[in-house]
């Protein structure tokens, strides 16, 4: 157990084994085992290598002739500490995913006030420019919150969002933007991205995350500084071909790798990199989460992970993503100016600086806009008025209804009633709100983005739109 023979332990004491900082801690220990008592105790110790490990001890004085002895019986419960920090971790990390998504309805909403006056006010004439300046500022720094908090969700893996085709060297390129604030000046960064490459599906921002990981990564291994290549490829994989990882199944896929000139992975701890709170940083350096991230996050793009490794030379992570055959929307906002609409649209939304700005925005646009932030309240609206209502735009987070309920209702009132739901989080798959709504809109979001989905909710019969 500990590494020594008998005769090295022969009229050794217990301070062999223990840290030198426990030494008061056995005196009063011994004091009680020698006063009689039969203890039961945790600690840590030192095998003969060096390692440390955790024991369970039960010791008591026993009498051998004319002296007295402490007998030790020591359990070795090193395995039992780590998975019980393990769970302790976990259910931290639960609760944090649980909290985020709290915060993440809250800070949604005062970030959709907050970005749609901004842009608002942007809208007058009679502002001068340093005002607009200012007001830019909060546009801007609002679009960054937004920002955070969907990535505090990604991580926390609560971020229920719809996939959608996109092009991994967009998403390559916008994340090489934030490089330079987690690289050493003395790192390089090599990008060769393969411009013929299809489409793949999925969340723009998880894929962000996975690349900001394995960036961080190859940083950690690379503490002289050192060299990271990111490259994409699209490759078909006809058979279990001994050039590709046998656990990739064939089909057509979008490759990329990140490599860097590190200090390599040892064979004894390859197969454990993607474990959950695996990690070979010093205590309270690092989570162990980053490569289990990763796993998970490529996993859940039906896609695959590998990894070369060499002690002394460095390391190379291949994403394999399924190609999709789709084609891409352009979800961003439309370069052309939004005209005005028309068309009466009930407004559902507990938040009141909220449904304001929402009321103020429309309103200005041509619409009229009926605002209740009470749920129960528009549903009975909605019985009386419904054949005068064009629109239903609704949020979905509510404390005296949830959204979802309040759409049901509306349905059965008027089945072909358009509508169009949002939230600052959903604590389901989107996926799941596509057979009862229209059309999606996450908070915050864009003005233009508002007014685009509403016309053509309006101006069109299609049930099908993008959802932002």
């Amino acid at each position: 157990m500990y590494g020594f023979d008998s005769k090295s332990l022969q009229n050794a004491s217990i301070e062999l084994l223990e840290p030198s900082e426990n030494k008061e801690k056995i005196e009063k220990r011994n004091q009680r085992i020698l006063n009689g008592e039969t203890i039961l105790y945790e600690t840590t110790h030192f095998k003969k290598n060096g390692e440390k490990i955790y024991v369970e001890i039960s010791s008591r004085a026993l009498d051998i002739g004319d002296k007295i002895h402490i007998l030790y019986f020591c359990r070795d419960i090193t395995e039992k500490k780590r998975i019980q920090e393990q769970l302790i971790h976990s259910q931290k990390m639960e609760s944090i995913g649980a909290l985020a998504g709290g915060i993440a309805h809250n800070f949604n909403n005062i970030l959709t006030a907050i970005l749609g006056n901004s842009e608002l006010l942007l809208e007058y004439s009679q502002l001068d420019e340093v005002s607009k300046k200012r007001v830019r500022n909060i546009e801007g720094a609002s679009r960054k919150a937004g920002i955070m908090v969907s990535k505090l969700l990604s991580f926390a893996r609560k971020d229920s969002t719809e996939k959608v085709p996109f092009n991994l060297n967009d998403v390559i390129n916008d994340s090489a933007k934030l490089f330079d604030g987690v690289l050493d000046k003395k790192i390089g960064v090599k990008i060769t991205l393969d411009e013929n490459i299809p489409f793949i599906e999925g969340e723009p921002n998880q894929i962000e995350q996975v690349i900001m990981n394995l960036i961080v990564n190859a940083k950690d291994a690379m503490p002289d500084g050192g060299l990271i290549e990111i490259k994409t490829n699209f490759v078909k994989i006809e058979d279990k071909s001994s050039h590709f990882p046998v656990y990739v199944t064939p089909g057509n896929y979008v490759v990329m790798s990140v490599s860097d000139t590190g200090t390599g992975i040892p064979d004894e701890i390859k197969q454990k990199i993607f474990d959950p709170f695996f990690t070979t940083k010093e205590k309270g350096k690092g989570t162990g989460l980053g490569l289990a991230t990763v796993y998970g996050i490529v996993k859940d793009h039906n896609g695959y992970v590998s990894v070369d490794s060499e002690v002394g030379k460095g390391t190379c992570f291949y994403i394999y993503i399924p190609a999709s055959e789709k084609i891409a929307y352009n979800l961003k906002k439309p370069v052309q100016p939004v005209l005005q609409g028309f068309g009466n649209i009930l407004l559902i939304d507990d938040d009141k600086d909220v449904l304001q700005f929402i009321k103020d925005l429309l309103e200005s646009h041509g619409y009229i806009v009926i605002a209740e932030n009470n749920p129960l309240n528009a549903i009975n609206l909605f019985k009386e008025q419904n054949k005068n209502i064009h629109l239903v735009i609704t949020d979905i987070m509510m404390p005296l209804m949830g959204g979802e309920e309040v759409i049901m209702h509306l349905r059965e009132i008027r089945k072909d009633i358009k509508i169009l739901a949002m939230s600052g989080y959903l604590d389901k798959p989107l996926q799941n709100l596509h057979l009862i709504i229209d059309a999606y809109l996450k908070k915050p979001f864009e003005k233009n983005d508002m007014l685009f989905t509403i016309k053509n909710l309006l101006d069109s019969n299609k049930k099908s739109l993008p959802f932002y």
